[in-house]
């Protein structure tokens, strides 16, 4: 008995991680959805979390500082959570619209993708040009930079 025991234990486990392994697809693939916001550079699809290719948003709770307007020094009395605004940022530009996903890297259980939006075609261009994310690991688009030094 312990033996049949094992043996269904096994194919369990062997069905699981055949479950997990497939329920991530290729690279290309499109996801499209209303998703939940977890935080600036991640959304929710139905618990398939996918992070916007390209930028670094900071953590929730991360301090941050504000920039003074006449130099480029960081202002330290005036803080403000970062991670805070980059999520209500992202969650601006999406609103209440479709956001369409094509996964470009897969790493471990991770997903990196470029989405969109039926009125914004790059979210992560646009959380750039915020000025609440950085860019990370792309060649930044030229207009981004523009915006980045205010030309």
């Amino acid at each position: 008995m312990r033996r049949y025991i094992a043996i269904a234990g096994v194919l369990a486990f062997s069905l699981t991680v055949a479950g997990i392994s497939t329920a991530y697809a290729d690279i290309g693939e499109t996801v499209i959805g209303k998703p939940i916001i977890e935080d600036g550079d991640t959304l929710d699809f139905n618990g398939r979390k996918i992070n916007l290719y390209g930028l670094d948003a900071p953590e929730l709770g991360q301090r941050c500082f504000t920039k003074k307007l006449a130099s480029i020094k960081f202002d330290p009395t005036t803080k403000y959570d970062g991670g805070e605004a980059a999520k209500a940022g992202l969650k601006e530009f999406i609103g209440n619209a479709n956001v369409t996903c094509t996964i470009a890297r897969k790493k471990y259980q991770v997903e990196w993708a470029n989405c969109g939006t039926p009125t914004i075609r790059s979210l992560t261009e646009e959380m750039i040009k915020s000025g609440l994310v950085f860019a990370e690991g792309i060649v930044v688009p030229e207009a981004v930079q523009r915006a980045r030094v205010g030309k």
